[in-house]
């Protein structure tokens, strides 16, 4: 349990040493980004069974809610650009998941569809999606 919270929070593999007994379910992550696009490049980089959804622009209560159903009890992962739009629905998915992982981009860089695969892996190992055995 993550102190203070009351609810679970999942531990990757590689950093809690053994799981067994640990609902496969629980210890996934959801991968929040803003477009298809988004979407395609971490596909590159993340195994099918991870979980990414979009939010198609900036979403309304509607949308925010399905996310919510969708991301269920796995552990969200916030990663949208670093540009005014990008932080404005940072913002919006924070609330609707304060205990979100957040995953960021360089300025320089041409939204996450515009960066570099090692660079998005380098920030997805610190965040703890990434990782020695993280998929064990």
């Amino acid at each position: 349990m993550r102190q203070g919270t009351g609810k679970a929070f999942p531990v990757p593999a590689w950093y809690a040493g053994s799981m067994k007994g640990i609902d496969r379910e629980e210890e996934r992550f959801a991968i929040l980004v803003e477009g298809k696009h988004d979407r395609a490049r971490l596909r590159r980089i993340l195994p099918a069974d991870v979980m990414i959804l979009c939010t198609n622009g900036i979403p309304g209560h509607r949308r925010l809610m399905a996310l919510q159903k969708q991301v269920g009890r796995r552990q969200a992962v916030i990663l949208t650009d670093n540009d005014p739009s990008g932080r404005r629905i940072r913002g919006l998915l924070s609330e609707v998941f304060p205990d979100a992982l957040h995953v960021y981009t360089k300025a320089g860089y041409a939204g996450v569809e515009g960066t570099p695969l090692e660079y998005l892996e380098r920030q997805l190992e610190k965040a703890g999606v990434l990782g020695p055995g993280w998929d064990e």
